[in-house]
């Protein structure tokens, strides 16, 4: 994985010296190689299936993508908010919410019969009776005929994870140990090993973390497992993954959100890992930090102010270095403002990796009247002005007569940045003035009259 990695950055004439020793004969044989080993490279770095649920709250999960498996109530309905988990790749959009009776839906991936398939997906259970599975993974041929199934069930305060090749024991053929707590998010990760030296000796593991806890390599030790069980035939593939709300007397009630399945553990690595995020005010600039402990594939990051991208900012591909990033952003108006974040590797894949939140309150040192915007405008546009100190302030709006034909404001402000929407839509097109008179507790008057245009 790590070499196809590398060779995906390598320059061509440093692949031509690597496959032919400097030999750069044969051409057409060579791009085929390349093109082969780009492919690869694409295939092995995505998930098999990844679902973020990224869809509005009520969305009916049967309308985007996934296939009605039986159940005639409480149909599965996206629903927000979703999971979060720190650097875990899969926590965008919404969430799925499972109840304990109703609709079962799956989606298909694209088959595995060797190796290792694992099942990742983030859960929050708040509420867990004697015990049942609630998603599961089958054959491509058999969609219903489930292994690896995933069971929750209730122990002391809190709840226990299961696993079950097949329907041996009820409520679950093995469970882990650790008493897991409602109300909390955990990634859980299931891996099925395919063992060909038997077709009945198959391996099935459950892994679980707490939020932040997620390791770079998989651990020598599971919650659950390895469990085998030599009842059932292994599966001769898998190729299904489904979601399961489980019996009444039986189930558990939860959330579900960012279910990956994939054949490595390093796929659930994301591609940087940021160490801070962070905002500095000085007067009305914004300056942004961030760093990295490491970066792969990395294309660069998108910086968002309140929703809307503003830079990007090129990163530093594939390193295992520390990596530090500035941004200012510049000449902002009082107010509070939201940062986000966006990592995009190099196959076009975005997430949010980290939010920061920054307050400009630069109070005016002068009294000062901008150009109102737009200009020339229709119907409306905003008059923006600077008071030092509290003062008495009049806004009115003239014709080129001279007739005032608004006043917009006439009260005490307080210090600071003050802006007003004037809407033209009863006068006619034309030049108008606009004039704004301060007088301050020590008496002092300020006044200021300036121009614009109104076109219909």
């Amino acid at each position: 994985m790590q070499v196809e990695h590398r060779v995906f950055y390598l320059s061509k004439k440093n692949l031509y010296t690597i496959l032919f020793g400097g030999n750069m004969q044969k051409k057409g044989l060579l791009y085929l190689i390349i093109l082969s080993v780009l492919i690869s490279t694409q295939i092995f770095s995505q998930p098999l299936l990844e679902e973020n649920f990224d869809y509005p709250a009520g969305t009916l999960l049967t309308s985007v993508g996934w296939t009605f498996s039986s159940g005639t109530t409480n149909p599965l309905t996206v629903t927000s908010p979703g999971l979060t988990f720190t650097n875990y790749p899969s926590v965008s959009g919404n969430a799925l919410t499972l109840m304990t009776t109703g609709e079962d839906d799956y989606k298909d991936f694209t088959p595995q019969s060797s190796g290792d398939v694992y099942l990742f997906l983030l859960a929050n259970v708040t509420s867990a009776q004697s015990g049942d599975y609630f998603i599961a993974l089958s054959p491509s041929t058999l969609q219903y005929n489930y292994y690896a199934r995933l069971h929750v069930k209730a122990s002391g305060s809190g709840y226990v994870l299961g696993i079950s090749k097949s329907n041996e024991v009820a409520g679950g053929a093995l469970y882990g140990n650790t008493e897991l707590s409602f109300n909390t998010t955990y990634l859980i990760g299931v891996k099925y090993t395919f063992v060909p030296a038997d077709t009945t000796d198959d391996v099935i593991s459950v892994y679980v973390f707490a939020d932040g806890t997620l390791p770079a390599t998989e651990p020598a030790t599971p919650e659950v497992g390895p469990y085998s069980f030599s009842g059932k035939n292994d599966a001769t593939d898998l190729g299904f993954v489904t979601i399961r709300q489980g019996s009444s007397s039986y189930a558990a009630d939860l959330i579900i959100d960012g279910i990956r399945v994939q054949t490595t553990w390093l796929e659930t690595q994301v591609p940087v890992e940021l160490t801070s995020f962070t905002s500095i005010v000085k007067e009305n600039n914004v300056t942004l930090n961030w760093k990295t402990a490491t970066e792969l594939n990395n294309k660069g990051f998108e910086i968002y102010r309140n929703n809307k991208m503003i830079k990007f900012v090129p990163g530093f591909g594939t390193t295992s270095e520390s990596k530090s990033y500035q941004y200012v952003d510049k000449n902002l108006d009082n107010g509070t403002y939201n940062y986000r974040l966006v990592q995009i590797d190099l196959n076009g894949m975005k997430k949010t990796v980290g939010n920061t939140e920054a307050k400009v309150n630069r109070m005016p040192t002068e009294f000062a009247v901008s150009q109102n915007y737009p200009n020339p405008f229709n119907p409306s546009t905003v008059i923006k002005f600077a008071l030092p100190a509290d003062a008495r302030v009049s806004l009115k709006v003239y014709n080129v007569l001279g007739v005032e034909v608004s006043t917009l404001i006439d009260d005490n402000l307080n210090a600071g940045i003050h802006e007003v929407n004037f809407n033209a839509t009863n006068l006619t097109s034309g030049l108008y003035f606009y004039n704004i008179t301060t007088r301050g507790v020590d008496g002092v008057v300020n006044s200021t009259t300036m121009k614009m245009m109104f076109l219909k």
